[in-house]
């Protein structure tokens, strides 16, 4: 999960050790278990990503109702590692509700929607209508154009998760 974590971002200086620099290290252990018993960048992941989930976790609400909330995190280091993390840590804490994690990105936002564990279906449906893609309990947008942001909201407080 770590090393999945550590390969997040848009950059490469947006991740903690670039996978060119990872891959050798990893390369040295047969065994996965004894990289994370002997590397100290094992745990520097394991503490950006928690230090990303806090930072996320505190991000403004933009809309919430009782089927589920809609986050905007701004355009920075952690939020391009956190946004499907953060997205999957919250539907997983309320399991009856759908949550949609935007990031600024230039002119626009990246979506990440994931629908409610409890009635995983939706999130592709959502999506599709405002040109993004993926699976029925989890799918995104790859760009929302500002202006689509109010009629997106709309769209997720009025989703049907069944």
């Amino acid at each position: 999960m770590l090393i999945n974590y550590n390969a997040y971002g848009e950059f490469e200086h947006d991740v903690r050790i670039a996978p060119r620099l990872l891959f050798p290290l990893m390369a040295r252990y047969p065994d996965p278990r004894d990289m994370l018993a002997h590397e100290s960048v094992v745990d520097e992941i394991d503490a950006m990503r928690h230090s990303d989930l806090r930072l996320g976790a505190d991000a403004a609400v933009l809309w919430q109702g009782p089927q589920g909330s809609v986050r905007v995190l701004p355009d920075a280091q952690w939020s391009r590692r956190v946004q499907g993390c953060l997205a999957n840590e919250l539907a997983n804490g309320e399991p009856g509700c759908a949550h949609a994690v935007l990031k600024v990105q230039g002119d626009g936002y990246v979506v990440s929607v994931r629908a409610p564990l409890a009635l995983p279906r939706g999130a592709h449906a959502l999506c599709s209508r405002f040109g993004g893609a993926g699976r029925s309990r989890a799918a995104g947008i790859d760009r929302l154009p500002r202006g689509d942001l109010s009629r997106f909201v709309e769209a997720f407080a009025e989703a049907s998760w069944s």
